[in-house]
C-alpha cells in the first residue's frame, strides 16, 4: 500500500518552483511567460491524472520494458509499477533491475511507461508537435516522440524532485502518427500529475524567425559593461529546405549603446544613428537545424555600453528583413554595468572559455573582444578563431585549443577516398571512420591526409588539439575488416581458423570479453598516435601541444561499465592531458522551464573528486584534467554563480585547469568569473603546492539549513559521486598547507540562502593572522580561537578563502576588520 506521506510529500513538490538566489530570474523565461503549455494551438489530449484514471486503448496505454533484453521480460517487468491515485499517477521501479544484465555485464535500460498513439492530417506536416508532462518524485524521467512512418525521434530528460517536462518537434512531411511517451528510466518512484500533447499554431508565421542568444528566451535583458565590447548573438529559426536570399538583421540601439564590430559573415550596410542594418544572409544559410532554433554556426556582434552605469534599462529592438519584407520585431533590455575588472589573472590554473560559435574576427573586432576576455582573467580560449584573433592570443600567451573536426569520437575520418574504411558487421562504411589500423600503423592514407594537416594545424593554429570525443558512437560497430581480424587474432593469440570461423557476424557473442577489450585496446592506440604526432608537431616550432580529448564524466567512477569498448586504463597512461565534462547543470531553457534541484551542484564537486582519484587509479596520474563548468549548451543554461562555482570546485579537486561551456553572456557571467579568476590566481600556489590537510578544518552551520534528505531526493545512484551518498552538510571545507601557513576553503552549496558557519581550524601554535589576500583583509587569532572556531558568513552558492599565517608585527596585512564585521 502506498503511504499516505509519501504522495502528500510528492504532490508538495509538485505546487511550485522555489527560486535562488542568482543575479539573473531564471524563472523568467520565453517559456514561462507563454504559459505552461506554451504557444497556443490544437489539443491533442489533455489529461489531469486521479484515482479514476484507467490505462488501455483511446487514452495513455502502460508498459514496461528492458531495452535490449532478448526472450522473456517479466521478472524484470515484475519490478515496475503504476497505480492511479488521488493525487496522480504513481510509476514505482525497485532496484531489483539492477540483477539483470545485458552480455556486457550493464544493467538493462528499464522504462516503466505510459504512451499515447494519435493521428496525423497531411496538413499537420512541418507543424510544431509538444507533449507536456508535469510530475514530481526522484528518478530520470523521459519524454518523447516517435513519428510514423519513418521513426522519426525525439526524447528530452530530466531528473529531480519537481517540475515539468517537455518534448517538441516538428512534425516530419509523410508522418501518419505519432507515438507520444513518457517514462521514468531506471529506479525511482515519481507522481505524475499532468500530460498535455498540443499542435502547435505558431503565433508567428514568418518563414524566419529570429531571438537573441541565450537571453531572448531567457529574461529578456542583457547587462553590457562600460566602455568594453561584449559579443550579442543570435539564433535563426528557418525552412532548412530554402536558400535564402537578401536577409538583414535590424538592429535599433538607444542613446548610448553602439556596434563596435562584427563577425566576418555579417556585413553592416547602412548606419543612421542607432539603426544598424547587417547583411545576414550567410549567417541565416550556414544554420543547420530544419524548422526550429539553431544554436550551431551563431554570428556574433560586437556591442559596446558608452553611457556610465545609472541602473537604468532602455529598449534594443532587432527584427529580420527578408527579400524586402520586415518580419516581426522583438526587444531586448540594455542596462550598463561596470566594467569587469579582475585584479589577477591565473598563471598556472588554465581557466577560460569555449565559443564553438563565430568569432571569425578582423584584427579590429578581435582586440575589442580581447578587452573583456582578458580583464576577466581568462588564459585560455577554446575557439574556431580568426587569424588575427589566434595571433593575437598567442602573442599575448592565451593558450588556444581548437581542431579540424577530422579526428574526433574516437576515431580519425577520411578526408578524401582511399582510406581503408571501419566496417561494420554487415561490411558497410560506418561513420565515414578509418579503420583503426589506418591510424595507429601509420599507414600511408593516415600519414598523408591527416598526420600533415594535424602537423599543419598544430603549428599554425593551436596550442592543443582538443576535439569532442563521444567514442560510444562506435559501440559494437566494428571494425569488422580482414586487417583488423588479423589484428584480433594476433593480440587475443586465438587460433586464426576459429576466428575465421565467427568472423565478422558472431565474433562478438564468441568471444565477447576478449573483443570488447580487443576494441579497448586499439582505442588506446589511436589515443597513443594521435597524441605521439601532435606533441612533435608542437615540439618543430619548439612548443608543447597535446592531444586533449573531451570525455564524459560517465566513464570516470569505480562502478563504471559505460566504456568497456575505450576504457580510461587502456588510454590515460598515453595522455599529458584530457578534458572531462559533466555532469552539466542545466536548470532553464528555451524549452525547459526552471527547477530548483537541491543538490544539483553538489553532484558536481563530488564528481570532480571521484574522477580524480579514478584517474590516479587508472593509469592517469600524471594526466593533467581539464573540467567543463556548464555554462549553456544548446538552448539551456546554468546560473551565473553555479558556474562560479563549479569553475572553483575544479581548481579545489585537483583539477588543472576549467574551460567553461559554453560561455555566451553578458557581463552578469563575466562578473562572476572575473571575480573566480581573482580567487584562483591568489591562491593557485597553495592549492596546487601544498599538501593537503582537510583533517584540520571542520565547518558547523550555525543557521538554518538544508539536510541529507532534502537532496537524496534526487539522486537514485552514487556511482559518479560516491562521497555524496555519506555527506551532512551543504557547506563543505577543504585545506592547504605549505611551510607555516594554512589556506581554508570553505562552500555553500545551497543555492537559496546564506550560511553563518563556525570555521574551526586544528593544529596551530602561537598568535596568528587571518588573511583574505583576494579582499585586503585581515584580523589577529589566536591558535586556541581558530581551534574553538569563529564565525564566518557564506553567501548561497559561494566559495570563500582564508589564509593562516604566524602574526608578523609591522607586516601591512590590509585594513583589519573586527571580529563582528
Amino acid at each position: 500500500m502506498i503511504k499516505a506521506g509519501v504522495l502528500a510529500f510528492l504532490s508538495l513538490l509538485c505546487c511550485g518552483l522555489a527560486h535562488s538566489g542568482s543575479s539573473i530570474d531564471l524563472r523568467n523565461t520565453r517559456m514561462a511567460r507563454e504559459g505552461a503549455g506554451g504557444a497556443q494551438g490544437q489539443i491533442l489530449t489533455k489529461t489531469v491524472f486521479t484515482e479514476q484514471f484507467v490505462p488501455g486503448r483511446g487514452t495513455w496505454s502502460a508498459v514496461s520494458r528492458a531495452h535490449g533484453m532478448p526472450g522473456d521480460q517479466s521478472a524484470v517487468q515484475s519490478n515496475c509499477r503504476q497505480r492511479s491515485t488521488e493525487q496522480g499517477l504513481l510509476f514505482q521501479t525497485e532496484d531489483g533491475i539492477s540483477k539483470f544484465l545485458s552480455r556486457t555485464g550493464q544493467p538493462y535500460q528499464v522504462s516503466n511507461e505510459i504512451n499515447q498513439t494519435f493521428r496525423l492530417l497531411p496538413e499537420n506536416a512541418r507543424q510544431p508537435l509538444r507533449a507536456s508532462f508535469k510530475f514530481a518524485g526522484k528518478g530520470l524521467m523521459e519524454a518523447g516522440m516517435v513519428f510514423l512512418p519513418g521513426q522519426s525521434k525525439k526524447i528530452n530528460r530530466t531528473s529531480g524532485n519537481s517540475g515539468q517536462l517537455s518534448v517538441e518537434e516538428v512534425v516530419p512531411e509523410g508522418a501518419e502518427s505519432v507515438v507520444v511517451f513518457v517514462r521514468l528510466s531506471g529506479v525511482g518512484q515519481v507522481l505524475l500529475t499532468e500530460a498535455e500533447v498540443t499542435l502547435i499554431t505558431p503565433a508567428v508565421q514568418d518563414e524566419l524567425e529570429i531571438l537573441a542568444f541565450p537571453y531572448g528566451y531567457l529574461d529578456e535583458q542583457f547587462f553590457a559593461p562600460e566602455k568594453t565590447p561584449i559579443q550579442l548573438l543570435f539564433t535563426v529559426k528557418r525552412d532548412k529546405k530554402k536558400w535564402y536570399k537578401d536577409v538583414f538583421l535590424h538592429l535599433y540601439l538607444p542613446e548610448g549603446y553602439r556596434c563596435v564590430g562584427f563577425d566576418n559573415a555579417l556585413e553592416l550596410r547602412e548606419q543612421q544613428g542607432g539603426h544598424y542594418k547587417i547583411h545576414f544572409t550567410k549567417a541565416v544559410n550556414a544554420t543547420i537545424i530544419d524548422s526550429n532554433y539553431c544554436c550551431w554556426r551563431m554570428r556574433p556582434i560586437l556591442l559596446q555600453a558608452d553611457n556610465p552605469p545609472d541602473g537604468q534599462f532602455r529598449p534594443l529592438r532587432y527584427q529580420l528583413e527578408v527579400g524586402g519584407r520586415l518580419l516581426q520585431e522583438r526587444q531586448l533590455q540594455l542596462q550598463t554595468s561596470p566594467a569587469v575588472v579582475a585584479q589577477r589573472t591565473p598563471k598556472r590554473f588554465i581557466s577560460g572559455a569555449t565559443q564553438p560559435s563565430g568569432g571569425d574576427y578582423d584584427a579590429a573586432a578581435a582586440e575589442g573582444f580581447l578587452k573583456l576576455y582578458q580583464a576577466t582573467g581568462f588564459n585560455a580560449l577554446q575557439s574556431g578563431k580568426s587569424e588575427p584573433l589566434n595571433a593575437l592570443l598567442q602573442e599575448r600567451g592565451i593558450l588556444r585549443f581548437s581542431n579540424f573536426w577530422y579526428i574526433r569520437d574516437g576515431y580519425p575520418r577520411g578526408r578524401e577516398p582511399g582510406g581503408r574504411p571501419f566496417l561494420d558487421s554487415e561490411g558497410q562504411p560506418f561513420h565515414g571512420q578509418l579503420c583503426p589500423v589506418v591510424t595507429y600503423r601509420r599507414e600511408p592514407y593516415y600519414v598523408e591526409k591527416l598526420q600533415s594537416e594535424l602537423k599543419r594545424f598544430v603549428t599554425e593554429k593551436i596550442d592543443h588539439y582538443t576535439v569532442n570525443w563521444e567514442a560510444y558512437i562506435s559501440d559494437y560497430k566494428g571494425c569488422f575488416c580482414e586487417v583488423c581480424q588479423q589484428e584480433f587474432c594476433a593480440w587475443s593469440k586465438l587460433p586464426p581458423a576459429e576466428v575465421a570461423a565467427v568472423w565478422p557476424r558472431d565474433v562478438v557473442s564468441k568471444y565477447h570479453d576478449q573483443w570488447v577489450s580487443f576494441r579497448s585496446w586499439q582505442h588506446g592506440q589511436i589515443v597513443k598516435t594521435v597524441q605521439e604526432d601532435v606533441a612533435a608537431a608542437g615540439q618543430s616550432v619548439g612548443r608543447t601541444a597535446n592531444f586533449v580529448p573531451m570525455v564524459s564524466v560517465a566513464g570516470f567512477n569505480r562502478e563504471s561499465k559505460y566504456c568497456l569498448q575505450y576504457h580510461p586504463s587502456d588510454y590515460l597512461k598515453y595522455l599529458p592531458m584530457v578534458t572531462v565534462w559533466g555532469p552539466y547543470s542545466a536548470q532553464a531553457g528555451l524549452n525547459k522551464l526552471y527547477r530548483y534541484t537541491c543538490g544539483l551542484h553538489l553532484a558536481h564537486y563530488y564528481a570532480v573528486r571521484e574522477v580524480r582519484r579514478f584517474c590516479q587509479q587508472n593509469g592517469g596520474g600524471q594526466t593533467k584534467i581539464i573540467g567543463f563548468p556548464y555554462g549553456c549548451h544548446a538552448f539551456n543554461v546554468n546560473t551565473p554563480e553555479g558556474v562560479a562555482l563549479e569553475t572553483i570546485c575544479n581548481f579545489l579537486g585537483g583539477y588543472a585547469g576549467s574551460l567553461v561551456y559554453w560561455f555566451f553572456f553578458d557581463s552578469r557571467y563575466w562578473d562572476a568569473m572575473a571575480e573566480t579568476n581573482n580567487l584562483i590566481a591568489h591562491y593557485e600556489d597553495l592549492v596546487m603546492d601544498g599538501e593537503p590537510c582537510d583533517q584540520l578544518v571542520s565547518t558547523t552551520v550555525l543557521s538554518e539549513i538544508i539536510r541529507p534528505e532534502h537532496w537524496r531526493a534526487n539522486f537514485t545512484s552514487y556511482k559518479p559521486y560516491p562521497e555524496l551518498a555519506e555527506i551532512q552538510s551543504p557547506v563543505v571545507s577543504q585545506a592547504f598547507r605549505q611551510g607555516d601557513k594554512i589556506l581554508a576553503a570553505a562552500g555553500n552549496f545551497w543555492a537559496l540562502a546564506d550560511a553563518f558557519v563556525n570555521l574551526q581550524v586544528k593544529g596551530l601554535q602561537g598568535d596568528l593572522v587571518l588573511r583574505q589576500p583576494h579582499q585586503g583583509t585581515w584580523r589577529r587569532a589566536s591558535a586556541e580561537q581558530l581551534a574553538q572556531g569563529i564565525t564566518i558568513h557564506l553567501p548561497a552558492l559561494k566559495w570563500d578563502f582564508y589564509l593562516i599565517e604566524p602574526w608578523q608585527p609591522g607586516q601591512d596585512y590590509g585594513r583589519e576588520i573586527t571580529a563582528a564585521e
